[in-house]
């Protein structure tokens, strides 16, 4: 746990296939209440480095993010292999009480992590449909061994 204080923090790390501001405030939204639940938790969002967008700052000043620079543009396949090593690298740096995924895209890390967090929320923000879109077949495999290992799926409406 991070100390702050004399006080131990939970740390909580939101792993996101989408830069911070790009779509998706949920997330952030439930990294605040996350944080506020587990009284002021050490919060982290990590995101891709999509060149072509300019880093924005999270919606609350308590959320820090991490922005990983690949040296594939993102959303190639290269980019999957080259940003879920570094995702990895992450987890077991941080080690994180609370892991979240926001999408099949950055499950690998985590499947292959040395580190096994207390809580894996797995918050499928995308439709296997769309996953299948971009990711093939492997989608449905990857996402069913997440399955296996979540703790807790959250999925949205699907007209969010």
């Amino acid at each position: 746990m991070v100390t702050e204080g004399g006080r131990n923090r939970i740390r909580i790390l939101a792993l996101s296939d989408v830069a911070v501001g790009y779509g998706s405030p949920q997330v952030q939204y439930l990294l605040d209440s996350l944080r506020r639940h587990y009284r002021n938790a050490s919060v982290t969002m990590v995101e891709p480095d999509q060149k072509r967008r300019a880093r924005r700052d999270p919606l609350f000043p308590e959320i820090e993010v991490i922005r990983v620079v690949t040296t594939m543009p993102p959303y190639d396949g290269a980019f999957h292999v080259e940003y879920n090593l570094e995702l990895r690298k992450i987890i077991e740096e941080r080690k994180p009480h609370i892991l979240i995924a926001t999408h099949g895209w950055v499950l690998p890390s985590i499947l292959t992590a040395n580190w096994k967090p207390d809580c894996f929320i797995y918050y499928m923000l995308e439709s296997l449909t769309h996953q299948r879109q971009g990711m093939g077949e492997l989608a449905i495999e990857i996402n069913r061994q997440a399955l296996g290992v979540a703790d807790i799926v959250l999925t949205p409406e699907i007209h969010r």
